[in-house]
């Protein structure tokens, strides 16, 4: 399971669109915004949810929230109550996180993605409650309490880490609970560094020197065998060269 792919299949490309033309954007720029948010929203939940603690209070605020919070979202983006959901969800973010901890998130997004800061907010209160809602849904469906939340919470750091764009994790500043992700990430990324087994190295040559050696030692015998214990009437004796041939086929005789 991943958690953001899962909370993603919420938001269909209908829904996108009506976020764009609430937000005033075009449907890429808003698809960039919502891949990039909803993420984040999930890395600064794992952050908060790293302790028990933590993942107690967003369980308190996840456990009836559901299939009713993801079923009604379509109809918010450009609905008539669009402005009290927008403010519901910050409230909701700011309750489960912390006043002012999603403040920097959003100012990241916004300069990552292109958008002003206003509508990055806007951005936040709309999506805030499907990463709830997600959250809320697997607490059902699992039957999880605090403990097994914050467990699968820290199971997901890395698909969430996945879906963010390259370099944002580096530049959020000034959120607790998304430098507690940080930090999880990191941390969980050196243990699974350092667990890695080292590659034997495997010595060569181990039966090469033996063999050498005996080699070596044959043809020392074979030498002294054939230069010492032959005929005594070879040529060695004599101190007659036998005939060589030469280059060009003659014969050429010296005699000593």
């Amino acid at each position: 399971m991943n958690i953001v792919s899962t909370a993603m299949n919420f938001i269909g490309p209908a829904i996108i669109d009506r976020i764009a033309r609430s937000l005033g954007i075009n449907s890429t720029l808003a698809r960039a915004a919502v891949t990039t948010a909803l993420p984040a929203i999930m890395a600064a939940l794992s952050g908060k949810g790293s302790s028990t603690q933590g993942a107690g209070s967003i369980l308190d605020m996840v456990r009836n929230k559901g299939e009713n919070t993801l079923q009604n979202l379509e109809g918010i983006p450009g609905g008539a109550d669009e402005e009290h959901h927008i403010e519901a969800g910050l409230r909701e973010l700011d309750s489960v996180l912390g006043s002012g901890e999603m403040g920097p998130i959003m100012q990241t997004v916004s300069r990552f993605i292109g958008i002003e800061e206003q509508q990055s907010k806007s951005l936040f209160g709309v999506i805030g409650p499907v990463a709830l809602g997600t959250l809320g849904q697997e607490v059902s469906r699992q039957n999880l309490d605090a403990s097994g939340l914050s467990q699968m919470l820290s199971g997901q750091q890395a698909n969430i880490a996945a879906a963010l764009p390259d370099g944002f994790t580096d530049h959020v500043s000034g959120s607790r609970n998304f430098d507690a992700f940080r930090a999880n990430l990191n941390s969980a990324t050196r243990s699974t560094t350092g667990q890695t087994a080292p590659v034997p190295v495997k010595k060569s040559g181990g039966m090469l020197w033996p063999l050498l050696g005996f080699l070596a030692l044959l043809a020392a015998g074979w030498y002294v065998f054939t230069n010492f214990m032959g005929d005594d009437e070879g040529p060695a004796r004599t101190g007659q060269i036998p005939e060589q041939s030469g280059i060009d086929g003659r014969i050429i005789s010296r005699i000593t």
